[in-house]
């Protein structure tokens, strides 16, 4: 079998797109009445391209401003007010983000109480089922926190919502503009699309791998502070030994 063939039997295609992920995961989160994280996440998306245009605007607004010779405390009120509008803009999207959290979290909750009762059902042989485990601990990985996939994955739809949004605003207002510069802004985006693209695969193709190191990481640092054996750890010396284990898995 030739090196190419091993690496398409062990990289398959994913079995669920973004789309359908992003799917389960409002679908999750309406079972769990926890709809106010849709709505948060619009607003933070709405709020972020409020944000971009706001900075945008501060630097023509004022130069404008500035070559029309108006009296410097009109100059003044008009950078405050820029001023004002992003620290409003910045408060308000502070208070949704900690409105959301609760609702991530329950989300996130649930998923776990779907993989225990599934760790519970399943049939005995499974538990020592190699596949099952690497899921499990795949699984366990992505709810173990608020930076992990089931939370980190609504942040992913808000940036995919602001950019869609962004890219069809600033296309609009350069369509007075040269359309060589439009041809270049498109060309760039599909370049940094398809860069991402790869790069992700990439992820893809070595999660199995990552996942190995990370068990092991796990496992060393579980196995080194442990109470039974922190006396054989020092009559044996065994300590040089356990950090170079670990700094190498590292």
């Amino acid at each position: 079998m030739t090196a190419e063939k091993k690496k398409k039997e062990k990289a398959p295609k994913p079995k669920y797109n973004m789309w359908q992920n992003v799917g389960f995961m409002v679908k999750t989160a309406w079972v769990e009445k926890e709809k106010k994280v849709l709505v948060t996440t619009l607003f933070l998306a709405v709020l972020s391209v409020i944000n971009s245009l706001i900075g945008l605007y501060v630097t023509p607004v004022l130069l404008g401003q500035v070559e029309s010779g108006v009296s410097p405390m009109q100059l003044v009120l008009t950078a405050v007010s820029f001023t004002l509008a992003l620290m409003l803009c910045g408060a308000v999207t502070a208070y949704i983000r900690e409105c959301e959290l609760y609702g991530k979290i329950s989300t996130r909750s649930a998923i776990i109480n779907m993989i225990n009762e599934k760790g519970c059902r399943t049939s005995f042989p499974n538990r020592e089922d190699e596949k099952l485990i690497r899921l499990s601990s795949k699984a366990s990985q992505a709810t173990s926190g608020n930076s992990q996939a089931t939370e980190a994955i609504w942040g992913t739809v808000q940036s995919l919502m602001t950019n869609i949004a962004g890219f069809v605003i600033y296309l609009v207002m350069l369509t007075n503009i040269d359309p060589v510069l439009i041809a270049v802004i498109l060309a760039t985006t599909l370049v940094g699309y398809f860069i991402n693209n790869k790069l992700s695969e990439y992820g893809y193709r070595h999660r199995d791998e990552i996942g190995d190191i990370e068990n092991k990481l796990v496992y060393s640092s579980r196995i080194a502070q442990r109470q039974g054996i922190s006396k054989d750890i020092r009559i044996f010396n065994m300590r040089p030994w356990l950090e170079e284990l670990y700094t190498k898995i590292l």
